[in-house]
């Protein structure tokens, strides 16, 4: 028999014209009440996440993804701006740099470099991106607030550290090979360039962002050697090295270059130790 707080009587429809009465099944106050707690506790744990996890870390305006999106379609749209004579012009000139042209064509061959530097650079953005979130790890954040933090950090590293290379190459005045770089440092022609700068300063503005599922760890391959090597690797929070990204700015003088650390047969990588001043 149901009690009367589990139904409503005296329901009216109109179905083809008439009136009918109809017992609609409501959920009893009893548990109502029980499923509106259960809600209630999930909002709470919710909230609590996200205030221990913080909310100072996001990704400022379109995603990554869009950015791809936008950054392409305005290199097609100058492509198709250009006239015919200009476009077989241009081609000439990206084989020779630039170094023949002047005047108009030289600034639309300036302005479309930088447009197709933007698509690269939006490109490997969503590129470092996708791997962060795919690292061991990922599914320990795989719901709720922390899966919403986890991406927002994804795409605030990828943002920063895209432009880092670029910041650090000109700082650095880079040359190819980075071997020969390192001579040239060694003999006091240049300051700064050899791998731990690299690894310093990447650790640096990845420690300014605040992680909190990601941790940062120093790396070293062959270290007190002559062949030794240093790189900063990210991983999921609590992991270790054998699961993170290794982020190589020295290994292309500059060009933007990641892989996961199981990946790289080449060296020997060992958790070292961090050389800076902070």
């Amino acid at each position: 028999m149901r009690n009367v707080g589990d139904i409503i009587t005296k329901v009216k429809f109109d179905v083809d014209g008439d009136y009918r009465h109809r017992n609609i099944p409501l959920m009893s106050p009893r548990v109502l009440e029980s499923s509106l707690q259960v809600v209630m506790r999930k909002v709470l744990i919710g909230a609590g996440l996200f205030l221990l996890f913080g909310g100072a870390v996001h990704a400022e305006g379109p995603t990554l993804e869009k950015n791809v999106t936008e950054a392409v379609g305005r290199l097609s749209a100058f492509d198709q701006s250009l006239s015919f004579q200009e476009r077989k012009a241009l081609r000439q000139t990206s084989k020779n740099g630039g170094g023949r042209f002047s005047g108009a064509l030289l600034k639309k061959y300036e302005e479309r470099e930088g447009l197709k530097q933007r698509v690269e650079d939006a490109r490997l953005m969503v590129d470092l991106k996708r791997r962060l979130l795919d690292l061991p790890g990922h599914e320990d954040f795989s719901s709720g607030a922390l899966n919403v933090r986890r991406v927002q950090e994804a795409e605030t590293v990828a943002r920063t550290i895209v432009p880092a290379f670029a910041d650090l190459r000109r700082q650095y005045e880079m040359v190819r090979p980075a071997i020969f770089h390192n001579l040239l440092v060694n003999m006091g022609i240049k300051d700064q360039g050899l791998c731990w700068h690299w690894a310093r300063d990447l650790t640096d503005r990845l420690r300014d962002l605040d992680l909190k599922t990601f941790d940062l760890i120093w790396a070293t391959a062959r270290g007190e050697t002559m062949r030794e090597h240093n790189t900063v690797v990210v991983v999921s929070r609590g992991h270790g090295l054998e699961d993170g990204l290794l982020l190589d700015g020295w290994k292309k003088a500059g060009k933007p270059f990641w892989i996961r650390v199981p990946d790289d047969k080449k060296h020997p990588w060992k958790v070292g130790q961090y050389y800076g001043g902070r």
